[in-house]
């Protein structure tokens, strides 16, 4: 796939067997959201459109994708959970797209931590999935689990493929399909039965 990374390399970008999951399930020329960019996103962004976040401003990669920086603040569930902030929401919120095919957690990077997205999931209640990366490690996966209870999402957990971990590791990653509750329904029309009914019956509409 002309991919070629290092070992050291392979743990940044995102999995080959992870693209490949993505390509079959997102229709090619869809839309993703992307926290954290590298070079994985600007291969990604050769089949989809795609937006990365990005906190570090040396480390804004170029491609043909959208990025939008957005540098750490506080975050009191990252700091409950022993973690040191999370993206900027209000930069987020003004320059996200209302939906998403895609959301991929993928950022900020382990020494930051990935948890003050569940201080503001609003973020992805409007995604067809969400893609929640290096679940092998425990904080993301509490992670993708508690993001899936919130979302009252239905969540696999898939592994890379063995005849790579030489080059990537073994890594693993959460696919959530988030079912948001809809909208009441309407009151469906009631059909005219009244030459239906025997003399005398109404019915209640």
């Amino acid at each position: 796939s002309g991919d070629g990374m290092n070992e050291s390399e392979g743990a940044w970008v995102l999995s080959e067997a992870t693209r490949d999951m993505i390509r079959a399930r997102i229709p090619s020329g869809g839309t993703i959201l992307e926290f954290g960019s590298g070079k994985g996103t600007e291969i990604l962004s050769r089949d989809f459109r795609v937006t990365a976040i990005e906190h570090d401003s040396e480390y804004l990669e170029m491609g043909d994708f959208r990025t939008i920086h957005a540098p750490i603040v506080y975050n009191a569930t990252s700091e409950r959970v022993g973690e040191f902030g999370w993206y900027n929401p209000d930069i987020i919120k003004q320059e996200i797209d209302k939906r998403y095919d895609l959301i991929i957690i993928d950022g900020p990077p382990g020494t930051i931590g990935r948890s003050g997205v569940l201080e503001h999931t609003y973020l992805l209640q409007k995604s067809g999935a969400i893609l929640v990366d290096d679940v092998q490690r425990v904080a993301e996966h509490n992670l993708a689990l508690e993001l899936a209870s919130i979302l009252h999402g239905t969540i696999t957990i898939h592994r890379n493929h063995e005849k790579l971990w030489d080059i990537e590791g073994i890594r693993s990653w959460a696919w959530i399909e988030p079912n948001i509750p809809v909208d009441p329904p309407e009151d469906l029309p009631y059909p005219d039965v009244s030459r239906l009914l025997p003399n005398g019956m109404t019915i209640e509409s």
